[in-house]
């Protein structure tokens, strides 16, 4: 199934605008897709199954799940709209 298909925020789009926009990744079982020390330069379509994601209590040192991110989330949009970004 395409990307159009799945996520109708690219309907509107033409396909091959589309497949110049996209990098597919892929990520294993329980690897973390982004991480508070590293904010991406880009903006992530979830694709593919689904993701937690995982907040820090002020006082806590283990991570919490705030919410289950599926179909067609949207994330690491923070960093790219902000412009805070952090090197590799």
């Amino acid at each position: 199934m395409s990307l159009k298909a799945k996520i109708p925020l690219f309907n509107r789009i033409n396909s091959q605008s589309v497949a110049n926009l996209i990098e597919p990744l892929r990520s294993r079982m329980a690897q973390a897709i982004l991480i508070r020390e590293n904010l991406p330069a880009r903006i992530s379509i979830l694709y593919e199954g689904q993701a937690p994601l995982l907040g820090y209590p002020r006082a806590g040192i283990a991570p919490q799940t705030l919410k289950k991110l599926t179909l067609g989330a949207i994330f690491g949009a923070t960093s790219a709209i902000t412009g805070v970004i952090s090197t590799i």
